[in-house]
């Protein structure tokens, strides 16, 4: 499997690259192209293993795949939408809560949840990491409660702006 997603990885940055994409320049693109092949690669190993990408569920919670999920939220989070200072909170009901906090700079992902939370997401893990791996519409937890927002409501608004 390694050795796959290793030549699969090398594979997709060359064609991407001789098509003319200047990788380093597309904002929040998908993959973190800074880290080396073998880090994509774990990476993308430990949210398979997760069930945080993929059709299986339920997702399994782990120190890592938590830390490998809210970072790549972190990567793909679009600075410029809210100011400098936001943090936002998932608070689980099920899990150890995480916040990612925005800078002028970027985004960081922490369990240090010290920082007064602008919008604070209680949900349970479970339904989180549905989201994350686009089995289920965030739209539609909503509407049956099982992710309820607390804070500002137009930060909720912003979401899609904020995570493309």
């Amino acid at each position: 499997f390694d050795e796959l997603m290793l030549d699969s990885m090398r594979l997709l940055e060359m064609r991407l690259r001789t098509i003319g994409l200047k990788l380093e320049s597309i904002k929040r693109f998908p993959l973190p192209m800074d880290l080396p092949f073998e880090e994509r690669t774990a990476r993308g190993r430990t949210l398979l293993e997760a069930n945080l990408i993929g059709p299986d569920r339920p997702a399994i919670s782990s120190p890592e795949a938590n830390r490998v999920m809210f970072d790549t939220m972190a990567r793909a989070a679009d600075v410029g939408a809210v100011r400098p200072g936001t943090v936002i909170e998932w608070a689980f009901t099920d899990d150890q809560p995480w916040q990612l906090k925005f800078s002028g700079n970027g985004c960081e992902a922490t369990t240090d949840c010290s920082s007064k939370a602008d919008l604070k997401l209680v949900v349970s893990y479970n339904d989180w990491a549905d989201v994350f791996a686009l089995r289920a519409d965030p739209r539609k937890l909503l509407l049956a409660r099982r992710l309820r927002p607390k804070g500002d409501p137009r930060l909720l608004l912003k979401f899609g702006k904020i995570f493309p």
